[in-house]
């Protein structure tokens, strides 16, 4: 299960405008063909940003908090923030999405994040 909320970035997102989902045992059914290439960053390691390429396009089968089932097709940003989260389902990351080279230039700021060596805009542990 996850949440994902689009609410606030409906300026530069149309899409996003009243997308907030809680999705319970997501699948993924249909994506596009065409993809695109956005920079993407996570609570999880702060500071650290990457381009990750995604599909355009996704259909998703999930349950709402209800449990009642939706099938449902999700463009552009919001399809973006729905397949961030779904990754982390599958214990991925958008990291992992990234070139071995680019992984490697990030590895000492993703060591300093092991220290708690970090500075953000929202409390850490």
């Amino acid at each position: 299960m996850f949440v994902v909320d689009g609410n606030g970035l409906e300026e530069d997102y149309p899409e996003c405008r009243d997308f907030r989902r809680c999705m319970i045992n997501p699948e993924v059914i249909e994506e596009s063909e065409e993809t695109n290439v956005k920079d993407e960053g996570c609570l999880s390691i702060p500071g650290i940003y990457e381009s990750v390429k995604r599909p355009d396009w996704i259909v998703i089968r999930y349950r709402d908090e209800n449990y009642v089932e939706h099938e449902e097709k999700i463009t552009g940003f919001a399809a973006r923030m729905t397949l961030h989260e779904y990754d982390h389902l599958d214990g991925k990351m958008f990291i992992d999405r990234v070139s071995p080279l680019r992984k490697q230039l990030m590895k000492s700021k993703l060591g300093a994040i092991l220290k708690g060596k970090v500075s953000c805009s929202y409390k850490v542990k």
